[in-house]
């Protein structure tokens, strides 16, 4: 699942984003499968999330056992949150936030923590 994401964010040219769908188990966040999310500003360095693909990505946990976990997210710089990426965060705090560099090739995962700084997350892929 993270090579398809990680490949969608190579080959796309303008910043991507999925949200990332599963629960948690204790501290660990499970991710079972993911919706992509359309960027209406179409640009290699910015982010606005299509209200729609938001929208079919909540609708789609109605009535399950899975909750939003996560949100994936290309960056065309170090993949450390951006000033709007704080923002979101702050709306969305028990969510991790993977960050893909497609300059440096790297992940990092992030949370708005309990005294409101942002905490960065280790990440297991199995």
């Amino acid at each position: 699942m993270l090579e398809s994401l990680v490949r969608g964010a190579e080959g796309s040219g303008i910043e991507v984003c999925s949200v990332l769908i599963g629960f948690v188990r204790g501290d660990r966040y499970i991710v079972r499968e993911y919706v992509d999310v359309r960027n209406i500003e179409v640009s290699p360095v910015l982010f606005r999330a299509d209200p729609r693909d938001m929208a079919r990505a909540i609708f789609k946990l109605t009535g399950g056992d899975y909750d939003i976990v996560g949100v994936f997210h290309s960056h065309p710089a170090p993949p450390v949150p951006s000033v709007r990426d704080v923002e979101g965060m702050r709306f969305w705090p028990r969510v991790v936030w993977l960050i893909y560099s497609t300059t440096t090739h790297s992940l990092g995962a992030y949370m708005f923590g309990d005294n409101g700084s942002i905490c960065r997350v280790g990440l297991v892929v199995c």
